[in-house]
């Protein structure tokens, strides 16, 4: 019966490998550390329309793959964006400070490493 449940692992931790990936965390949350992730996340900040505009800041650690980061206003236009690929790389998309929902997009692409980013509020 042991062998059953270890080959069941197995075969479900190979299965999460190579259709999704791994992911260990919230992007937006906290550190996140990802073993070839795959899709897209999409996270939103909501913006009163004060004079601060909207700023997104973090750091990104790649082994392989890569990820594009998209920053996007209120009407759907990408006011910012950057990619990851391997390397250190600091992550600074800033907005407008039009009133609204602004939405930051991941988009994976077999992306090994670690990604930290935040909602920053002047």
């Amino acid at each position: 019966m042991r062998i059953v449940i270890a080959i069941l692992l197995v075969v479900l931790a190979a299965t999460l490998y190579f259709t999704g990936g791994i992911r260990l965390g919230m992007v937006t949350v906290m550190p996140t550390w990802l073993v070839n992730a795959q899709g897209a996340s999409e996270y939103s900040y909501r913006m009163a329309g004060d004079s601060v505009p909207v700023q997104v800041k973090g750091t990104c650690n790649g082994k392989s793959g890569r990820i594009v980061l998209r920053l996007r206003d209120p009407a759907g236009n990408q006011v910012g964006g950057q990619e990851c690929v391997r390397g250190d790389w600091a992550i600074n998309l800033q907005g407008h400070n039009d009133p609204g929902s602004y939405r930051l997009t991941l988009e994976y692409d077999h992306f090994t490493g670690r990604v930290d980013v935040r909602h920053v509020q002047n």
